[in-house]
């Protein structure tokens, strides 16, 4: 509620004796927190009655008298008529013009507000940025002043409600709605790119439809322009919702409009999900999450969601702002393609083949050695097989550089022979005929069966020795980046 209405219901209350003055304002507090960590913002009414200090028909009959006196408010050329909605920066009426019968929706700034000089340089600034906005995605500003002190905002009227209402209510959009919601949002984002502007404050309660469905952007209040910020927006300073801010806005970095496309696909997720994509009692927690924390994959959370839009989403809410789609403009082909059942370009990103390197052992994946599979010529890979260790392998180098260990085996096992042979003359003197007799004589040990056919030899002992750079047995192979699986 703004200082007109919330000053009407809390005198409606009061004079009703249905609480107290420390118990409106204990509400009032509880509502500002709320706001504070981004929630939307409740009307007092509904948080009295959760806080069990009025009942749902004493709520009723409250706002009853408050409606019959706001309709009593004349503000510059303007009557209300009744209250659209509620932001941050104030409650929407309906009003009319008298003289023409012209309805607008007519936003006041709070006096509380008013008196602060960055609040007020916040209003103004969405009134004289709005007025210069043109598009059939845009909330259009027709009008701003002061009357008696009060500041307010003419806007044309919206009747369809906001995107957050309809999800109070509903819990999500259905996954075609939902990107066709995106899809008119991207056309306005380009068209504010085109002029250099930033929103800063993408989200459900600034996206309201039309009676139509169409769906339009409010709330330039935040806007970054091409001239400096004024002084509550200057560089360091975190501004917009946490609930769906970017990393670098939550860092108080520069930004540009992919920190509006990160916020955009933020919104896109609570929309088919029914839950922000982070969670959080204060705003500090929701920004360090947005930094340093990976959300829950959307189709984790909806089963029933597409590939495709699950993709745009993680692409629209790449942390690295290099990851995400570059413009708009860019993001909305993707949306169409999608719309029109084509495999969007976030679900299938360009990803150059990666061939084995002829001379590269590390590119391999090196395994144990395994027997031949029945029918499988040994040293040849069965299709689709990774090369093993005991396997020979095409371009490992020339043929003599595998023949000179089992050639160095030869001369030693020759030279030990020899060196048992002298040594076994010596020992026995001129007995040579002894020698003889002995290799006459059975051995003691029994002579080792035959193998049965078919089976493979005893494996050695030792594992196989990697090549170098090779990974260890039991890793996969690296994918390349870009190239995971869809999901």
């Amino acid at each position: 509620m703004t200082t007109t209405d919330q000053s009407v219901f809390t005198k409606i209350i009061l004079e009703m004796q249905l609480a107290s003055g420390d118990q409106i304002e204990q509400c009032q507090r509880l509502q500002a927190a709320e706001v504070e960590v981004g929630k939307s913002r409740r009307g007092l009414g509904e948080i009295m009655v959760e806080m069990g200090l009025l009942t749902a028909k004493q709520l009723e009959t409250a706002m009853a008298e408050q409606r019959r006196a706001i309709k009593e408010i004349v503000i510059g050329p303007y009557r209300i008529l009744d209250k659209l909605g509620q932001g941050g920066m104030g409650a929407v009426y309906r009003a009319t013009i008298p003289d023409t019968g012209v309805d607008v929706a007519l936003k006041l700034l709070p006096k509380e507000l008013s008196n602060d000089p960055n609040f007020l340089a916040r209003f103004r600034r969405e009134a004289n940025i709005g007025m210069e906005l043109h598009h059939p995605h845009i909330v259009r500003t027709v009008d701003f002043g002061e009357d008696k002190g009060v500041f307010y905002l003419a806007m044309e009227v919206v009747e369809g409600g906001t995107l957050d209402q309809h999800l109070q209510v509903h819990r999500t959009v259905p996954e075609r709605t939902a990107l066709k919601i995106v899809r008119d949002l991207l056309g306005a984002l380009q068209y504010a790119h085109e002029k250099a502007l930033v929103h800063r404050d993408i989200k459900p309660s600034n996206i309201l439809f039309d009676r139509e469905g169409k769906s339009k952007l409010s709330d330039f209040g935040l806007v970054k322009a091409a001239e400096p910020d004024p002084a509550f927006m200057t560089a360091g300073t975190t501004v917009g919702t946490p609930h769906y801010m970017a990393p670098e806005q939550a860092r108080g970095q520069p930004i540009d409009i992919r920190a509006d496309l990160y916020a955009l696909g933020a919104t896109l997720y609570h929309s088919v999900t029914g839950r922000t994509p982070f969670a959080g009692s204060s705003a500090g927690l929701l920004m360090n999450q947005h930094l340093t924390k990976q959300m829950p994959p959307p189709e984790s959370i909806n089963p029933a969601l597409t590939p495709g839009c699950a993709a745009i989403i993680k692409k629209l809410m790449a942390k690295d702002r290099q990851l995400r789609y570059a413009t708009p403009s860019e993001a909305l082909d993707d949306v169409l393609r999608h719309l029109r059942g084509e495999t969007p370009k976030a679900l299938t990103p360009a990803a150059r083949p990666h061939p084995r390197p002829a001379h590269h052992p590390s590119s391999e994946t090196i395994s144990p050695a395994k027997p031949a599979a029945p029918g499988q010529t040994a040293g040849r890979k069965a299709p689709g097989a990774t090369q093993s260790a005991g396997a020979p392998s095409r371009h490992r180098g020339p043929a003599w550089t595998k023949q000179w260990p089992l050639l160095i085996l030869t001369i030693a096992v020759s030279i030990l022979a020899g060196m048992l042979l002298m040594l076994a003359i010596l020992t026995s003197g001129s007995r040579p005929v002894a020698h003889a007799d002995a290799a006459s004589e059975p051995t003691s040990a029994p002579a080792p069966s035959a193998a049965p056919a078919g089976a493979s030899a005893p494996a050695a002992t030792s594992p196989p020795a990697l090549q170098p750079g090779a990974a260890p047995s039991g890793r996969g192979t690296a994918r390349p980046l870009g190239s995971s699986p869809a999901h």
